[in-house]
């Protein structure tokens, strides 16, 4: 999905090039969001005003804090102009391709990071995000939730 798609359809979602900062950058300017200010540091992204990034390291709760920088083996989420949120994840290529053709609720494993297997960069709306269970970045098993099926546009 190139960047205007992802513009236009918020629930869905957009992919760059693995472990590529050019795709977060791509996809920070397609969502149009700038880094927190110090200031907004510590608020959780349900907090923060419209506009925004930051790094979490308690991915898919949108009350944990977001900092400016990278926490040991954080997300990044953003908090578009019309609110919508989103964490930057690695998936798997099935996993990216399966997300924008979801028809019914999905597992998935997310990493902040990419992986042996997980080299896409994703963006997943948090609306998407039916459940998710406690984990430990250690352990290596990344993030697992649930996500809701694609809204029909």
């Amino acid at each position: 999905m190139n960047a205007t798609a992802a513009q236009e359809r918020p629930d869905r979602v957009a992919a760059g090039a693995a472990g590529d900062e050019a795709a977060r950058d791509a996809l920070r300017a397609a969502h149009g969001v700038r880094l927190i200010a110090p200031a907004q540091e510590g608020l959780g992204l349900d907090r923060q005003p419209a506009g925004v990034y930051g790094f979490v390291s308690a991915p898919a709760v949108p009350q944990a804090p977001l900092y400016a920088r990278p926490i040991y083996q954080s997300y990044e989420a953003h908090k578009r102009a019309d609110g919508t949120t989103l964490m930057l994840a690695y998936v798997t290529p099935e996993d990216a391709r399966a997300l924008t053709a979801a028809t019914g609720a999905r597992p998935m494993q997310l990493f902040y990071a990419p992986q042996a297997d997980a080299t896409v960069l994703v963006a997943i709306p948090y609306a998407r995000m039916r459940s998710h269970k406690e984990h430990s970045q250690r352990l290596g098993g990344g993030l697992h939730v649930d996500l809701e099926p694609v809204t029909p546009a």
